[in-house]
């Protein structure tokens, strides 16, 4: 029996050693379309990807359901599809499987699992970026400059082979680029009237990095984050701000809140991400209000900031028109999820396609930051 495995990098090397090469299209590399498809993976990513893997669905991919080593699983449904043994998946003919990891590690580990029952199987990263790739391709030839080409293609492939155990990519250190959320110069410009609002506020770190890049000098600053840990240290450190910058109270504005296409009310579940607190927004945790920007914004803003652990693009969604009317700059992560490095961009761009991009590494971790601005 044939079948291919993920963990051979010459393909995938190959595949981005010159991203024209991506052109063509189409899915003539896999077997999803004409073969049932398992999930491998229960896990956090899972979670966070389920709205890819709806997309897939969407696209004809017969996805049957969820495999996972993990026995408390079996026989139970995760996100309404089933979740059956490795030994039960081996019986399965004409199968492919997309292992739901950033993880090298997992991936080589499962793969080999995978391998010794003669199953195709694929990281599921990869599975997406070669079914996408006229799309990746696109977003490659919209960016601006060769540190952002180098950048996209470097974090594309790292994503396709996996980090480390904590989702650190291992060949970026060379595109490592420090100005978090304020690395462009169309974004370093200090302007009175501006309005920054920023979308996962966290702890209010980028919030007093951008106080001190734009040496105090703004209209209003407007915070959104959900968690309740985050939200008392964002607290905290507003305090701290208005007095050490001597500013109005309502010139740091927060807001206990999601953001997201529409208003109304979620579930919010607070976790540790890489060491840092955060949350998703899913089916469990506590009830929060959530916003859409294009609700709650009445007045021009001119910078936007969102990482918010997968709700980016939903983001958007909710402020597309705000976005079109105002055209504001817009720095936005695109790691969370893999369809984010070619839907954020494209997104955008149809939004306004006077948009220039850039993309920029900035963190240990699976992240790129796209930059949306207008010259």
């Amino acid at each position: 029996m044939c079948f291919r495995c993920a963990n051979k990098e010459e393909n995938t090397v190959e595949i981005l050693k010159d991203m024209k090469s991506l052109r063509g299209g189409g899915v003539d590399t896999l077997s999803l379309l004409n073969k049932e498809v398992w999930i491998w993976g229960v896990g956090e990513t899972a979670n966070r990807y389920q709205k890819s893997i709806a997309n897939l669905q969407k696209n004809g991919v017969n996805i049957q359901g969820y495999c996972d080593n993990n026995n408390e699983w079996w026989g139970k449904r995760y996100n309404g599809l089933l979740v059956i043994s490795p030994e039960e998946l081996g019986k399965r003919n004409d199968i492919v499987v997309l292992i739901c990891s950033l993880q090298k590690r997992v991936i080589e580990e499962v793969g080999a699992q995978l391998t010794s029952v003669q199953k195709e199987w694929y990281a599921y990263d990869k599975a997406v970026y070669m079914l996408h790739r006229r799309e990746l391709l696109q977003c490659y030839e919209l960016l601006t400059d060769d540190l952002s080409k180098k950048t996209y293609q470097t974090m594309i492939l790292e994503r396709m082979q996996g980090g480390d155990k904590t989702g650190r990519p291992f060949h970026a250190d060379d595109i490592l680029y420090g100005n978090y959320c304020l690395g462009i110069a169309a974004f370093d410009k200090i302007d009175k009237d501006e309005i920054y609002i920023d979308c996962g506020a966290y702890v209010g770190d980028t919030i007093e990095r951008y106080l001190f890049k734009k040496f105090g000098v703004c209209k209003r600053i407007i915070g959104f984050e959900p968690d309740e840990i985050s939200f008392f240290a964002l607290s905290e450190r507003r305090s701290r701000l208005l007095k050490e910058w001597g500013m109005k109270d309502d010139k740091i504005q927060i807001y206990q809140m999601a953001v997201g296409a529409e208003k109304g009310n979620v579930k919010f579940s607070s976790s540790e991400l890489d060491g840092r607190t955060g949350g998703l927004i899913g089916n469990e945790g506590k009830t929060v209000q959530m916003i859409a920007l294009d609700d709650f914004m009445t007045e021009q803003y001119s910078q936007l900031k969102i990482d918010t652990i997968g709700s980016e693009m939903d983001i958007l969604k909710g402020a597309q028109k705000s976005i079109k009317k105002w055209k504001p700059n817009i720095v936005v992560a695109m790691a969370y999820k893999a369809d984010d490095v070619f839907e954020i961009p494209l997104f955008l761009y149809e939004l306004v396609p006077e948009y220039k991009f850039a993309v920029r590494h900035h963190r240990n971790c699976m992240e790129m930051m796209l930059y949306a601005w207008i010259e």
